[in-house]
């Protein structure tokens, strides 16, 4: 067993709309909030939806299955965390369905969806950046607490030395089986004021290109902001970069991808929507 003290939350209350997809709009909801590291736990109205069970026998995630819905998550609870660079986010849900087979609960890991409505309380860690890995031997995402992962060094005494502390146990949200007024509530002492994405997000105003904004590799640098035209998927915003990856939002399915600059040819065409407008092309 490993603990980590987290020392600051930062609670930010995501109002997701009808035509949002997961996890793609909270996944933005993270990043505009400049958060890395920490839980989630929620409740939405769902369609579409895409979940995995836990395979006992295979001791790992099945296969999708998917619920056309609508339905409801009664508890969508998750974390998400650094890998490779990147946020990734793990949704596990519990769901409602009402079919021709009767009521009944259903269980597993949240994949996709489209949203009617729902609200996500954030809890990100600030300070610190957890990594999340898949651990073979439980065949599930988890947080990973190793020193060198974290930059701090490990506590080598033993639980005779350093006996826990009581933990306090009382919730610090309501369940949220349906409730969602109730977690409204709970999250006003934390949050200003709720909007549909997320609160106090900050305005990134992106900077034109540049004749010197070149990379070694002859590219020019796509910043967090600009518009990009991808030969296969079309065009879509830069959410995040870092010069030689970039995630970008596609308009054609509204999915988020990673996409790798230092293989394809990238051109700057100007601006497109008042943003830098960049083309990416396969290398001839």
């Amino acid at each position: 067993m490993k603990t980590k003290r987290i020392d600051a939350v930062d609670h930010r209350l995501v109002l997701l709309e009808k035509g949002d997809r997961w996890p793609e709009a909270l996944l933005e909801a993270i990043e505009k909030a400049g958060l890395s590291t920490g839980t989630f736990r929620g409740s939405a109205v769902l369609r579409d939806v895409e979940v995995r069970s836990f395979d006992s026998t295979a001791g790992q995630r099945e296969g999708a299955r998917r619920l056309e819905g609508p339905l409801e998550a009664v508890l969508i609870d998750g974390a998400f965390g650094l890998t490779r660079g990147s946020i990734a986010i793990t949704a596990r849900s519990v769901l409602a369905v009402r079919d021709s087979f009767g009521e009944r609960i259903t269980a597993g890991s949240l994949e996709s969806a489209r949203i009617d409505g729902g609200e996500i309380l954030v809890s990100g860690f600030t300070g610190t950046d957890v990594v999340r890995t898949m651990r073979a031997d439980a065949g599930v995402w988890l947080f990973q607490l190793e020193a060198e992962s974290i930059g701090a060094p490990t506590s080598t005494k033993s639980r005779d030395e350093e006996p826990l502390k009581a933990v306090n146990r009382s919730l610090t949200m309501p369940a949220v089986a349906g409730a969602w007024a109730s977690l409204a509530d709970a999250s006003a002492a934390v949050v200003d004021e709720p909007v549909r994405i997320v609160v106090n997000r900050a305005m990134q105003i992106p900077r034109a290109p540049r004749i010197d904004d070149h990379r070694n590799d002859g590219n020019p640098i796509v910043e967090q902001g600009a518009v990009i035209e991808h030969f296969s998927f079309g065009e879509g915003d830069v959410l995040k970069s870092d010069g030689e990856r970039v995630h970008a939002r596609f308009e054609r399915d509204g999915r988020i991808r990673e996409v790798s600059l230092n293989v394809l040819t990238v051109t700057a065409a100007g601006t497109r929507r008042g943003k830098p407008y960049f083309k990416v092309a396969k290398r001839g």
